[in-house]
């Protein structure tokens, strides 16, 4: 029976037996403005509240920003991040293999259980070619799970094209990957979400309604993508 864990996100977790298998690593793919890094806040939030200390790692935003971000949905934070549960990194690094270890040393210490990485695009700038993209990539995800990590990591997907991942390879290497979408329809915009791969789970195959409300991410298991959602 695989191990599982709760997202975090409201009706989500309907999507795949019941929550993410543990020691997996996911990516989470979109365009702009589709919620990606709210997604896997709510993971690393959820876990400091229920006793699975989280790590963000931030290649691009600074902590302040991000702190910003979590305070504008409500998530009151402080708490887990002064009694260690919640921690926001912002590696200073100059190469991949630097990077590790820094993120290596504070899931030791802080004892981490969920990974947030956000976002996997910056992982290119120290890559030479393609395979250097691929090989970089498994490396952070065979090192998050032999830290025993359950992560999301982000990838962005470019507007217009059947694209799910920045370099074409990071859905390849993962155990899951979940696409966020922002869909023109008519006169407006509507939010969907679906899963495209999980490993060792019978996940729903349809698209799925979306909504960013005041207190983060929801996701609308039983609703057709075009209708209303009350």
């Amino acid at each position: 029976m695989v191990d599982r864990i709760k997202s975090g996100v409201p009706g989500f977790d309907k999507l795949v037996e019941g929550g993410l298998p543990r020691r997996s690593s996911i990516l989470v793919s979109g365009t702009s403005g589709t919620g990606k890094s709210t997604f896997c806040s709510q993971f690393a939030i959820n876990g400091a509240k229920n006793g699975e200390n989280a790590l963000v790692i931030q290649l691009e935003q600074e902590r302040d920003e991000v702190l910003l971000d979590w305070e504008n949905f409500g998530w009151d934070v402080d708490k887990y991040i002064k009694s260690e549960k919640l921690a926001i990194l912002k590696p200073q690094f100059h190469s991949v293999e630097s990077m590790l270890t820094q993120i290596e040393d504070v899931v030791r210490s802080l004892k981490v259980k969920r990974v947030v990485l956000d976002s996997s695009s910056v992982l290119g700038f120290y890559s030479h070619d393609k395979m250097q993209v691929r090989q970089n990539m498994l490396s952070v995800f065979r090192a998050l799970k032999q830290l025993g990590c359950t992560s999301l990591v982000v990838t962005e997907s470019e507007e217009g094209t059947h694209h799910i991942s920045t370099y074409g390879v990071e859905e390849y290497l993962a155990d899951g990957v979940v696409v966020l979408y922002y869909i023109p329809q008519e006169n407006q915009f509507f939010r969907a979400i679906s899963v495209r791969k999980m490993r060792r789970t019978s996940h729903s195959q349809k698209l799925h309604p979306v909504r960013i409300e005041s207190d983060g991410i929801h996701v609308y298991p039983d609703q057709p993508v075009f209708a209303k959602v009350r």
